[in-house]
């Protein structure tokens, strides 16, 4: 139990999701619970007994920091049965005095105190629904800006965003402080980002990108859920960061793939150019980060926590940012899948086998949907046969 419990309290990011919570924050570890639903049960038996440590943004004088910290201390020498949780006590009260260093200087500053490569901005608190009914930016400062189905989105460093060429004034044209921004995709539509340090992101269907409006600190890090492309701008004195829910990809200056769709069972990360280092957000004492040349794939399964590393074609994985899409010996439900996300459709299988034909080709997207159908047809020697708009049957 103690090896379950230490899992998530050793992480810092869990306790920012328990003192400091934002949407970000919550996104994050909801999709970690979707995707590892064995551990939800012990997180969130975690979080409700540490979310006794929350002091509701009150201010407290340095008396009663003292004296809520003698407290919680007192909670757990009392405790019913305190042979069977005294190690696990040990662990929690190191993170209860965390609770009051966290008193003393601040909700921003224990976060870069507890975790300085996560992002250091805070969400305003709203009820903004994140369904992907349609593409749209959500911004810290309350702002929601509904997006075109394919749209450019360029960020200037000045606190401004050009959105299809209209300018458009973060936090109030304040220049000094930046925004978090969730840029929301869902399926049927695509986007392409410019982040302020000229590294540009393609963002696929059904995908969101949290990130800053401006990089500040030593690190460029964003967090993704969905799959994106990253031709990332040198910077050796600032490496960037994808954060997915199990990986971690850091890079100074190169072009890559990651795809981390929460209903997948694996996370890929294609490299491209240049070189990136990848680590598990939770590794062991003894676990190294593992180092991708050009042109290899690592495939990361979310069950087994193993990696595997092969050589591969890597437009068969990137040109779907340009509305290709190209494959080789390739499963047909995998094909099937990426043309339901792009096109944003449902497409079912009457005979569920027919999903492990092996398929060889090359589909322009940027064409009429009957032509890619047609064409699905004959590779695989299959009916594909449309009812309604958006359904399809493959017999």
């Amino acid at each position: 139990m103690y090896e379950q419990f230490s899992k998530f309290i050793d992480n810092p990011y869990f306790i920012k999701w328990i003192f400091d919570p934002d949407p970000s924050v919550g996104s994050y570890w909801e999709e970690y619970m979707n995707e590892h639903k064995e551990d939800r049960k012990i997180i969130l038996q975690i979080k409700q007994e540490l979310s006794q440590l929350k002091f509701h943004n009150k201010k407290l004088s340095d008396t009663e920091k003292v004296r809520l910290f003698q407290e919680i201390l007192l909670k757990r020498e009392n405790s019913a049965n305190l042979n069977k949780v005294r190690r696990l006590g040990i662990v929690l009260l190191r993170y209860a005095a965390i609770a009051i260093i966290f008193l003393f200087i601040g909700g921003g500053g224990v976060y870069l105190f507890l975790h300085k490569q996560m992002l250091q901005y805070d969400f305003v608190q709203n009820n903004i629904s994140e369904s992907f009914d349609s593409p749209r930016l959500v911004m810290s400062d309350g702002t929601d800006v509904e997006l075109k189905k394919e749209s450019t989105i360029i960020y200037n460093g000045k606190n401004e965003v050009i959105i299809d060429n209209k300018k458009l004034a973060l936090s109030n044209g304040d220049t000094e402080s930046s925004v978090v921004v969730q840029t929301l995709i869902p399926y049927g539509s695509h986007s392409k980002i410019i982040l302020d340090d000229s590294t540009v992101v393609y963002l696929n269907a059904g995908s969101k990108l949290i990130h800053p409006s401006r990089f500040e600190g030593k690190e460029r890090e964003v967090v993704l859920f969905g799959e994106a492309y990253f031709d990332v701008s040198k910077n050796p004195e600032k490496p960037f960061i994808v954060k997915t829910s199990s990986l971690s990809i850091k890079v100074l200056g190169t072009k890559f793939n990651v795809s981390s769709y929460s209903e997948d069972n694996y996370i890929q990360t294609i490299l491209e150019e240049g070189s990136v280092s990848v680590t598990r957000n939770d590794p062991s004492l003894f676990e190294k980060e593992i180092l991708l040349k050009p042109n290899q794939i690592l495939f990361f399964d979310k069950e087994s926590q193993k990696s595997k590393i092969e050589y591969v074609n890597t437009e068969f994985y990137t040109l779907w940012k340009e509305g290709l899409l190209k494959f080789k010996d390739q499963d047909l439900s995998r094909v099937i899948k990426q043309l339901e996300r792009y096109y944003n459709i449902k497409i079912k299988f009457e005979d569920p086998f027919d999903g492990l034909i092996k398929i060889s080709g090359k589909l322009d997207l940027n064409g009429s949907r009957k032509e890619v159908f047609e064409y699905i047809s004959i590779v695989s020697h299959l009916q594909v046969t449309q009812y309604g708009e958006n359904y399809y049957l493959i017999q």
